[in-house]
């Protein structure tokens, strides 16, 4: 039988993580593949694993708050997300996904960090 796309990428990650742990890149790589296939949970932990050897993975912040957002999470969210907006307000700024957070009602930190972001230096 022939393996899946997803599983030969799991296999890639796997490998990748077990060859080199700190490379934060392999932990963002796998947590977009829990996250396009929605198990925001394993995305959410493998973003975490990103931050912890790259505390300055804009991705890894951004993509953890959204997953934890998913989960109903929402005060990790905001804490990731506002975290995402003090590594680089410029990303944030150009990320498609912005919208609908800046209109999310329980995100009131989020949307306060993001003024400042918006502020120029």
């Amino acid at each position: 039988m022939a393996e899946s796309s997803l599983d030969q990428a799991k296999g890639w990650f796997d490998r990748a993580i077990a060859e080199d742990p700190s490379y934060a890149q392999s932990h963002i790589g796998y947590g977009d593949l829990y996250a396009a296939g929605q198990d925001y949970r394993k995305a959410k932990e493998s973003y975490e694993r990103a931050v912890e050897v790259e505390p300055r993975s804009f991705h890894a912040w951004f993509n953890g708050g959204l997953c934890a957002l998913r989960l109903g999470e929402v005060e990790t969210a905001e804490r990731y997300l506002i975290r995402a907006a003090e590594v680089d307000p410029e990303a944030l700024l150009r990320n498609p996904n912005l919208p609908p957070l800046q209109s999310d009602p329980r995100l009131v930190g989020f949307r306060a960090a993001l003024s400042r972001a918006m502020q120029p230096q």
